[in-house]
C-alpha cells in the first residue's frame, strides 16, 4: 500500500505540472513551529513535538509527521495516517484535492 501512495503521489505531482515538491527536511523546515492560514480561513499551527492545532472555527488538535519525502497527518478519533506531497504550502492528496495556505505570524 504505501508504494502505491507514493508512487501515486509522484505521478499526481507530474500531472499538476510540479516538478520539484519538497523532501523530507525541507517540509520539516517548511511546518515545523509555523503557523499557517489556509484559503478557506483555517489556521493551523504545526508544532516540532509532532502535534498540531488547527482551527476551522473549533479548535482541534491533530498529530503531523514527515517520513521519506511525505507529509502525514492523523485527525482523532481516526487512526488513519493521510499522505501529502508538499510544495510550498500546498497539500496535494493522493485523489489530487490541493489546499494551500500562507504563512502567518505567530
Amino acid at each position: 500500500m504505501r508504494g502505491y501512495v507514493i508512487g501515486a503521489g509522484l505521478a499526481l505531482w507530474a500531472s499538476l505540472g510540479v516538478a520539484h515538491p519538497l523532501d523530507g527536511s525541507a517540509i520539516r523546515d517548511a511546518l515545523a513551529d509555523k503557523r499557517v492560514r489556509y484559503a478557506t480561513g483555517a489556521v493551523q499551527t504545526f508544532y516540532a513535538s509532532g502535534r498540531t492545532l488547527c482551527d476551522a472555527g473549533q479548535p482541534s488538535w491533530w498529530y503531523w509527521r514527515v517520513e521519506s519525502d511525505f507529509y502525514y497527518s492523523q485527525w482523532p478519533p481516526s487512526g488513519q495516517w493521510d499522505c501529502y506531497a508538499v510544495a510550498d504550502i500546498r497539500f496535494v492528496d493522493s485523489r489530487g484535492h490541493a489546499t494551500d495556505g500562507v504563512y502567518e505570524a505567530s
